[in-house]
């Protein structure tokens, strides 16, 4: 049977919607790179491998051989840390000639080991053999250039490896979609190393913020994002790290104003705003999300164009931490007018901060007449207005505590 029947032969025979789930992770991973195990996890039962570890290193900088790898769970970091040191220390003529073979091409160790007797001596495979029941191993670069080497490597025992030829084609099913989910992944780690500070700084706001892909997935959220969606009311994340209203109303008109936000993102319209309500179990006052379009160009590495959007969380029900600094500084109170500022703003009554300052009710009523003329104000009203003005939206850092 020729190369392109058989292709299409097992295509057709065994392609399901379990190796439709198994790419999905494999891309999912893109944000999240716990996903590869997952992924592994779904390949290793589909292709009936016994063992199996994935990774990346750079071949022309040794000092930073290996920078990734992930194993399914039935073998563990443990277990793969353990293979691979001891394919570092007895497989260096095998191993690096499988891996230096060429970009995507898949070698078993038929293809690579003459003596059998020998290779089966060796501490990698009395590993395999005693501890997973496999015989038989393959690796393949999936990358198709020389710059990077994503290695993917897999074995079998014997009862599975009686077919190689068909291990050989599921596994080059796999090959092409492992290094772009690779490739891509360099891509947004490139973006969360250049806006992970910005995102650190944003999270003494109290607003939430993310930047949203263009394929809806979150990448980088500040805290406060962090807390509402934890909460569950309104707003969640789902399985996809998508964001998602908790009724159909909300995630529609969320889902609705993403759509119109990338858009303006890919149209380099970067005027568009948005504002959605999103109704709150048991809360009357709904969050007010803003969403914006985001786009950069990604210089360097990768020089890649990314469309997404900004979207901003304001809780309106969230009590109002007012501060007084900026009150106090703008028209010169003195250190005393200062203290009751702050206390009236946090709602207390001239008897309470008379109480709590240890003067008399008459001293405070005068200290409130003067804060009241200093900030051209008539009522406790209008100097929390004027408060909310002033005070910009971040967390003290206190309140971070």
């Amino acid at each position: 049977m020729s190369a392109r029947r058989l292709r299409s032969s097992w295509m057709t025979s065994h392609f399901s919607t379990e190796w439709n789930a198994a790419l999905q992770t494999l891309y999912g991973a893109v944000v999240d790179e716990e996903r590869y195990i997952d992924f592994l996890d779904r390949v290793q039962h589909l292709i009936g491998a016994k063992f199996m570890v994935m990774g990346m290193f750079d071949p022309h900088d040794p000092a930073r051989h290996v920078h990734r790898f992930s194993a399914p769970r039935s073998i563990g970091m443990t277990g793969a840390m353990e293979f691979l040191g001891l394919a570092a220390q007895s497989h260096s003529d095998g191993s690096d000639n499988m891996l230096a073979a060429g970009p995507q091409r898949i070698l078993l160790d038929v293809d690579v080991y003459t003596d059998r007797d020998e290779l089966q001596q060796r501490p990698t495979m009395k590993l395999l053999h005693e501890k997973y029941d496999a015989q038989h191993i393959g690796t393949v670069n999936a990358q198709p250039n020389n710059a990077w080497v994503d290695y993917f490597m897999f074995a079998h025992n014997r009862a599975d490896f009686d077919n190689p030829e068909r291990v050989r084609e599921m596994v080059a099913f796999l090959v092409p979609h492992i290094g772009v989910a690779s490739e891509i992944r360099r891509a947004f780690k490139l973006l969360e190393t250049r806006y992970q500070a910005i995102f650190s700084a944003l999270n003494f706001l109290r607003y939430g913020v993310a930047l949203v892909l263009d394929n809806y997935e979150v990448m980088l959220t500040n805290e406060a994002f962090d807390q509402i969606v934890d909460a569950g009311d309104g707003l969640r994340l789902s399985n996809e790290k998508r964001l998602a209203g908790v009724t159909d109303e909300g995630e529609a008109a969320l889902n609705a104003g993403l759509k119109e936000a990338i858009a303006a993102a890919g149209g380099s319209n970067a005027t568009f705003r948005k504002t959605v309500p999103i109704e709150r179990r048991g809360e009357e006052v709904p969050y007010i999300v803003d969403l914006a379009p985001f786009c950069d160009d990604v210089a360097g590495e990768l020089n890649m164009k990314f469309h997404g959007a900004l979207v901003f969380i304001v809780d309106p029900g969230q009590p109002s931490l007012l501060a007084h600094e900026g009150i106090s500084a703008a028209f010169s109170l003195t250190g005393a007018e200062e203290r009751v500022c702050r206390q009236l703003l946090d709602g207390q009554s001239n008897a309470e901060i008379a109480e709590a300052n240890s003067v008399a009710l008459p001293t405070v009523k005068s200290q409130v007449a003067s804060i009241f003329g200093k900030s051209n104000v008539t009522s406790r009203a209008d100097l929390v207005r004027l408060a909310s003005k002033i005070t910009p939206p971040i967390v003290e850092p206190d309140e971070k505590d």
